[in-house]
Protein backbone atom coordinates (compact mmCIF):
# COMPACT_ATOMS: atom_id res chain seq x y z
CA UNK A 1 0.00 0.00 0.00
CA UNK A 2 2.87 2.40 0.78
CA UNK A 3 4.45 1.71 -2.61
CA UNK A 4 1.11 2.44 -4.28
CA UNK A 5 0.69 5.62 -2.22
CA UNK A 6 4.15 6.90 -3.16
CA UNK A 7 3.50 6.18 -6.82
CA UNK A 8 0.33 8.31 -6.71
CA UNK A 9 2.12 11.11 -4.87
CA UNK A 10 4.79 11.04 -7.55
CA UNK A 11 2.12 11.38 -10.26
CA UNK A 12 0.62 14.36 -8.40
CA UNK A 13 4.07 15.97 -8.11
CA UNK A 14 4.74 15.55 -11.84
CA UNK A 15 1.32 17.00 -12.73
CA UNK A 16 1.93 19.99 -10.44
CA UNK A 17 5.15 20.82 -12.30
CA UNK A 18 3.34 20.56 -15.65
CA UNK A 19 0.54 22.86 -14.48
CA UNK A 20 3.16 25.34 -13.27
CA UNK A 21 4.97 25.17 -16.64
CA UNK A 22 8.07 23.67 -15.00
CA UNK A 23 8.32 20.24 -16.62
CA UNK A 24 11.61 18.57 -15.83
CA UNK A 25 12.07 20.65 -12.65
CA UNK A 26 11.01 19.14 -9.35
CA UNK A 27 8.88 21.67 -7.44
CA UNK A 28 10.57 23.12 -4.34
CA UNK A 29 7.37 22.58 -2.39
CA UNK A 30 7.14 18.94 -3.49
CA UNK A 31 6.93 16.22 -0.86
CA UNK A 32 9.97 14.68 -2.53
CA UNK A 33 12.25 17.73 -2.61
CA UNK A 34 13.91 16.76 0.69
CA UNK A 35 13.46 12.99 0.41
CA UNK A 36 14.70 10.23 -1.91
CA UNK A 37 13.23 10.49 -5.39
CA UNK A 38 9.80 8.98 -5.85
CA UNK A 39 10.77 6.06 -8.10
CA UNK A 40 13.47 4.99 -5.62
CA UNK A 41 11.04 5.19 -2.70
CA UNK A 42 8.45 3.09 -4.54
CA UNK A 43 11.04 0.44 -5.41
CA UNK A 44 12.34 0.29 -1.85
CA UNK A 45 8.85 0.08 -0.35
CA UNK A 46 7.82 -2.65 -2.77
CA UNK A 47 10.94 -4.69 -2.09
CA UNK A 48 10.65 -4.31 1.67
CA UNK A 49 7.00 -5.37 1.64
CA UNK A 50 7.61 -8.30 -0.74
CA UNK A 51 4.38 -7.28 -2.43
CA UNK A 52 1.87 -10.01 -3.13
CA UNK A 53 -1.84 -9.93 -3.84
CA UNK A 54 -3.37 -12.24 -1.25
CA UNK A 55 -6.81 -13.38 -2.37
CA UNK A 56 -9.78 -12.41 -0.29
CA UNK A 57 -8.08 -9.64 1.68
CA UNK A 58 -10.61 -6.77 1.98
CA UNK A 59 -9.36 -3.30 1.05
CA UNK A 60 -12.43 -1.28 2.02
CA UNK A 61 -11.91 1.05 -0.95
CA UNK A 62 -15.57 1.99 -1.45
CA UNK A 63 -16.15 2.54 2.28
CA UNK A 64 -13.11 4.78 2.42
CA UNK A 65 -14.20 6.82 -0.60
CA UNK A 66 -17.69 7.35 0.80
CA UNK A 67 -16.11 8.77 3.95
CA UNK A 68 -14.11 11.19 1.78
CA UNK A 69 -17.23 12.76 0.27
CA UNK A 70 -17.36 16.53 0.80
CA UNK A 71 -13.67 16.71 1.81
CA UNK A 72 -12.20 20.14 1.08
CA UNK A 73 -10.21 20.30 -2.16
CA UNK A 74 -7.84 23.10 -3.13
CA UNK A 75 -7.97 26.56 -1.56
CA UNK A 76 -9.42 27.21 1.86
CA UNK A 77 -11.77 30.18 2.26
CA UNK A 78 -9.30 31.81 4.66
CA UNK A 79 -6.76 32.08 1.83
CA UNK A 80 -9.13 33.01 -1.00
CA UNK A 81 -10.12 31.06 -4.10
CA UNK A 82 -8.48 30.66 -7.52
CA UNK A 83 -11.08 30.21 -10.23
CA UNK A 84 -9.47 30.06 -13.67
CA UNK A 85 -7.67 33.39 -14.08
CA UNK A 86 -9.55 35.02 -11.22
CA UNK A 87 -8.59 35.29 -7.57
CA UNK A 88 -11.35 36.14 -5.10
CA UNK A 89 -11.23 36.41 -1.32
CA UNK A 90 -14.69 36.34 0.32
CA UNK A 91 -13.35 37.08 3.79
CA UNK A 92 -11.31 40.13 2.79
CA UNK A 93 -13.85 41.12 0.15
CA UNK A 94 -12.07 41.64 -3.18
CA UNK A 95 -11.34 40.04 -6.53
CA UNK A 96 -9.08 40.54 -9.55
CA UNK A 97 -8.04 38.68 -12.70
CA UNK A 98 -4.50 37.82 -13.79
CA UNK A 99 -3.50 37.91 -17.50
CA UNK A 100 -3.84 34.80 -19.70
CA UNK A 101 -1.27 31.98 -19.33
CA UNK A 102 -0.21 32.97 -15.80
CA UNK A 103 -0.13 30.24 -13.15
CA UNK A 104 -1.24 31.22 -9.64
CA UNK A 105 0.16 29.83 -6.38
CA UNK A 106 -1.67 30.74 -3.21
CA UNK A 107 -0.42 30.86 0.38
CA UNK A 108 -1.31 32.55 3.64
CA UNK A 109 1.31 35.26 2.95
CA UNK A 110 0.75 36.15 -0.71
CA UNK A 111 -0.61 35.16 -4.08
CA UNK A 112 2.12 34.67 -6.69
CA UNK A 113 1.39 34.42 -10.42
CA UNK A 114 4.11 33.49 -12.90
CA UNK A 115 4.50 33.22 -16.66
CA UNK A 116 6.94 30.85 -18.31
CA UNK A 117 8.39 33.86 -20.16
CA UNK A 118 9.79 35.18 -16.88
CA UNK A 119 7.17 37.69 -15.68
CA UNK A 120 6.18 37.34 -12.02
CA UNK A 121 3.42 38.99 -9.97
CA UNK A 122 3.20 39.09 -6.18
CA UNK A 123 0.00 40.27 -4.51
CA UNK A 124 -0.41 40.85 -0.79
CA UNK A 125 -1.76 43.34 1.74
CA UNK A 126 -0.46 45.58 4.51
CA UNK A 127 -1.95 47.39 7.47
CA UNK A 128 -1.37 51.16 7.60
CA UNK A 129 -2.31 54.08 9.83
CA UNK A 130 -5.51 55.84 8.83
CA UNK A 131 -3.66 59.07 8.02
CA UNK A 132 -1.00 57.40 5.80
CA UNK A 133 -0.80 58.82 2.29
CA UNK A 134 -0.87 56.01 -0.31
CA UNK A 135 1.89 57.40 -2.51
CA UNK A 136 4.08 58.10 0.51
CA UNK A 137 3.44 54.55 1.75
CA UNK A 138 4.62 53.15 -1.59
CA UNK A 139 7.74 55.27 -1.94
CA UNK A 140 8.81 55.53 1.73
CA UNK A 141 7.46 52.58 3.69
CA UNK A 142 6.98 49.73 1.25
CA UNK A 143 9.79 50.26 -1.27
CA UNK A 144 11.75 53.06 0.32
CA UNK A 145 15.09 51.36 -0.41
CA UNK A 146 14.41 51.11 -4.16
CA UNK A 147 15.17 54.01 -6.47
CA UNK A 148 11.63 54.45 -7.74
CA UNK A 149 10.65 56.69 -10.60
CA UNK A 150 7.57 57.37 -12.71
CA UNK A 151 5.53 57.88 -9.53
CA UNK A 152 1.86 58.65 -10.04
CA UNK A 153 -1.39 58.87 -8.11
CA UNK A 154 -4.18 56.88 -9.75
CA UNK A 155 -7.71 55.68 -8.94
CA UNK A 156 -8.70 52.01 -9.19
CA UNK A 157 -12.46 51.46 -9.21
CA UNK A 158 -13.01 54.43 -6.94
CA UNK A 159 -10.12 53.60 -4.58
CA UNK A 160 -7.11 55.88 -4.14
CA UNK A 161 -3.95 54.23 -5.43
CA UNK A 162 -0.37 54.96 -6.40
CA UNK A 163 2.14 53.43 -8.79
CA UNK A 164 5.87 53.66 -9.49
CA UNK A 165 8.55 51.79 -11.44
CA UNK A 166 12.26 50.95 -11.32
CA UNK A 167 14.92 48.76 -12.92
CA UNK A 168 16.13 46.20 -10.38
CA UNK A 169 18.62 43.33 -10.30
CA UNK A 170 17.35 39.90 -9.27
CA UNK A 171 18.83 36.42 -9.08
CA UNK A 172 17.31 35.87 -12.54
CA UNK A 173 18.91 38.98 -13.98
CA UNK A 174 17.65 42.55 -14.52
CA UNK A 175 13.91 43.12 -14.26
CA UNK A 176 11.56 46.05 -14.69
CA UNK A 177 9.60 46.57 -11.49
CA UNK A 178 6.10 48.02 -11.47
CA UNK A 179 4.59 48.57 -8.01
CA UNK A 180 0.94 49.44 -7.34
CA UNK A 181 -0.58 50.21 -3.92
CA UNK A 182 -4.38 50.40 -3.61
CA UNK A 183 -6.09 51.88 -0.55
CA UNK A 184 -8.89 49.40 0.13
CA UNK A 185 -10.06 50.95 3.40
CA UNK A 186 -8.62 53.42 5.94
CA UNK A 187 -6.32 50.79 7.47
CA UNK A 188 -5.60 48.42 4.56
CA UNK A 189 -3.48 48.72 1.42
CA UNK A 190 -3.30 45.96 -1.17
CA UNK A 191 -0.14 45.69 -3.24
CA UNK A 192 0.88 44.40 -6.65
CA UNK A 193 4.60 43.93 -7.30
CA UNK A 194 5.23 43.06 -10.96
CA UNK A 195 8.62 42.01 -12.36
CA UNK A 196 9.09 41.67 -16.12
CA UNK A 197 12.16 40.92 -18.24
CA UNK A 198 13.11 44.26 -19.88
CA UNK A 199 12.50 42.89 -23.39
CA UNK A 200 8.89 42.00 -22.44
CA UNK A 201 7.88 45.07 -20.45
CA UNK A 202 6.32 47.02 -23.30
CA UNK A 203 4.50 43.99 -24.74
CA UNK A 204 2.95 43.03 -21.37
CA UNK A 205 2.19 46.55 -20.15
CA UNK A 206 -1.45 46.64 -21.28
CA UNK A 207 -2.51 43.23 -19.94
CA UNK A 208 -0.82 43.95 -16.62
CA UNK A 209 -2.52 47.33 -16.45
CA UNK A 210 -5.87 45.60 -17.02
CA UNK A 211 -5.09 43.24 -14.16
CA UNK A 212 -4.46 46.18 -11.81
CA UNK A 213 -7.71 47.87 -12.80
CA UNK A 214 -9.66 44.61 -12.43
CA UNK A 215 -9.13 44.80 -8.66
CA UNK A 216 -12.47 45.63 -7.03
CA UNK A 217 -14.54 44.97 -3.90
CA UNK A 218 -16.92 42.03 -3.82
CA UNK A 219 -20.64 42.54 -3.40
CA UNK A 220 -22.38 40.77 -0.54
CA UNK A 221 -24.02 38.42 -3.03
CA UNK A 222 -20.65 37.53 -4.56
CA UNK A 223 -19.24 36.78 -1.12
CA UNK A 224 -22.12 34.43 -0.34
CA UNK A 225 -21.72 32.61 -3.68
CA UNK A 226 -18.00 31.94 -3.25
CA UNK A 227 -17.60 28.48 -1.77
CA UNK A 228 -14.66 26.06 -1.54
CA UNK A 229 -14.38 23.12 -3.88
CA UNK A 230 -15.04 19.69 -2.39
CA UNK A 231 -14.65 16.05 -3.37
CA UNK A 232 -17.78 14.44 -4.80
CA UNK A 233 -18.05 10.64 -4.99
CA UNK A 234 -19.61 9.37 -8.23
CA UNK A 235 -20.58 5.84 -9.23
CA UNK A 236 -19.51 5.20 -12.82
CA UNK A 237 -22.41 4.59 -15.21
CA UNK A 238 -22.32 2.65 -18.48
CA UNK A 239 -22.25 5.90 -20.48
CA UNK A 240 -19.37 7.40 -18.47
CA UNK A 241 -15.84 7.57 -19.83
CA UNK A 242 -12.64 9.12 -18.52
CA UNK A 243 -12.93 12.08 -20.97
CA UNK A 244 -16.62 12.68 -20.20
CA UNK A 245 -16.10 12.70 -16.44
CA UNK A 246 -12.92 14.72 -16.74
CA UNK A 247 -14.86 17.36 -18.66
CA UNK A 248 -16.96 18.02 -15.55
CA UNK A 249 -13.86 19.06 -13.61
CA UNK A 250 -13.96 22.81 -12.77
CA UNK A 251 -10.56 23.61 -14.29
CA UNK A 252 -9.49 25.33 -17.49
CA UNK A 253 -6.59 23.01 -18.32
CA UNK A 254 -5.24 19.48 -17.79
CA UNK A 255 -8.74 18.18 -17.04
CA UNK A 256 -8.13 14.55 -17.95
CA UNK A 257 -4.71 14.53 -16.32
CA UNK A 258 -6.17 15.95 -13.10
CA UNK A 259 -8.99 13.38 -13.13
CA UNK A 260 -6.58 10.49 -13.64
CA UNK A 261 -4.20 11.62 -10.89
CA UNK A 262 -7.07 12.30 -8.47
CA UNK A 263 -8.33 8.74 -8.99
CA UNK A 264 -4.99 6.95 -9.35
CA UNK A 265 -5.70 5.90 -12.94
CA UNK A 266 -2.94 4.78 -15.29
CA UNK A 267 -2.58 6.71 -18.61
CA UNK A 268 -4.59 4.17 -20.65
CA UNK A 269 -6.81 2.78 -17.89
CA UNK A 270 -10.57 2.83 -18.55
CA UNK A 271 -13.55 2.81 -16.19
CA UNK A 272 -15.97 -0.01 -15.49
CA UNK A 273 -19.60 0.63 -14.44
CA UNK A 274 -20.16 0.54 -10.69
CA UNK A 275 -16.71 1.84 -9.78
CA UNK A 276 -16.60 4.80 -7.39
CA UNK A 277 -14.50 7.75 -8.53
CA UNK A 278 -13.74 11.20 -7.15
CA UNK A 279 -14.91 14.37 -8.90
CA UNK A 280 -14.62 17.99 -7.81
CA UNK A 281 -17.67 20.13 -7.09
CA UNK A 282 -18.94 22.80 -4.72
Amino acid sequence: AMADFLGKMGAQSRLATRIAGREGVEAKASLFSSHPRTADRVARAAAAAQINHAAGRPLGRDEYLRHRARTLYGDDADQGFRRGREFAHPGLGFRFKVPPDFRMRNSSQALVATHRGGTAIRFDGAKVAADTDTLRFLTRQWLGDVGLGDTERITVNGMAAATASARVNTQDGPRDLRAVAIRYDPETVYRFMILTPPNQTAARAEELRRMTYSFRPLSEREKRNLRPQRIVIHEVQAVDTVPSLAETMPFQDFKEERFRVLNGLEPNETLEPGRLVKLIGL
